[in-house]
């Protein structure tokens, strides 16, 4: 094949508010009832397994 090169140009590391969403990651902690109105939309059924909503789950449900 034909050699790639793939650029990263918009990474949110590389932009001006990479600070701020680091720092929203670090302290946003969303209720119970919001994770399951987001993780149960039609949106995520349609994107995601049972499994991988099940981990998501555990993984906004337990930080």
């Amino acid at each position: 094949g034909y050699p790639v090169d793939v650029v990263y140009e918009n990474q949110s590391d590389n932009k001006w508010y990479s600070p701020l969403m680091k720092e929203f990651k670090t302290q946003f902690q969303p209720t119970p009832e919001y994770v399951e109105e987001m993780l149960n939309s039609k949106l995520t059924k349609h994107f995601f397994s049972n499994a991988e909503i099940t981990d998501l789950k555990q993984q906004y449900l337990t930080n």
